[in-house]
């Protein structure tokens, strides 16, 4: 919490370097990811590869294309009900 607190997680680069973080760990842990999905939930290595890893790895490289974007600031209109 004091870390994100410090506000050292708010720039673009350290959140790219953290899915680039993020990216690299699912990478190297492939085999054991599948392994645990098959252990815990008797899924096949292909559709473990698929629906999972590759899945998640997609959406990485989604986040990474649309991070700018997703960061500048953008106004939002007050209902009147909260005023």
């Amino acid at each position: 919490r004091r870390f994100f607190m410090s506000g050292a997680t708010r720039s673009h680069e350290s959140r790219l370097k953290a899915l680039d973080q993020l990216e690299r760990m699912i990478r190297e842990n492939q085999d054991r990811i599948c392994d645990a999905l098959y252990a815990d939930l008797r899924k096949p290595l292909q559709e473990a590869l698929i629906s999972e890893v590759a899945f998640t790895l997609e959406e990485i490289k989604v986040a990474k294309k649309n991070l700018r974007s997703w960061m500048r600031p953008r106004c939002e209109r007050t209902p009147l009900a909260l005023w």
